[in-house]
């Protein structure tokens, strides 16, 4: 195999490797920033259940105690 073939081929291992390991860390990434975005989804979620339940419990006493 002369010279130039095996550079060739070296870089487009190389290429192929990288993209692979590119592909690696987005999807790692990517699996992070959802479990990130949904914790983030929720606990904005609960804190809203949590407000309403608050005005629900004001109303009760407030409409109570007229």
């Amino acid at each position: 195999m002369p010279i130039l073939e095996v550079k060739h081929c070296l870089k487009v291992n190389a290429i192929r490797n990288e993209s692979k390991i590119r592909y690696i860390t987005n999807s790692i990434f990517i699996k992070h920033f959802i479990s990130y975005y949904t914790e983030q989804k929720f606990s904005i979620f609960n804190s809203l259940v949590r407000q309403t339940e608050k005005c629900n419990n004001f109303q009760k006493y407030s409409t109570q105690n007229i």
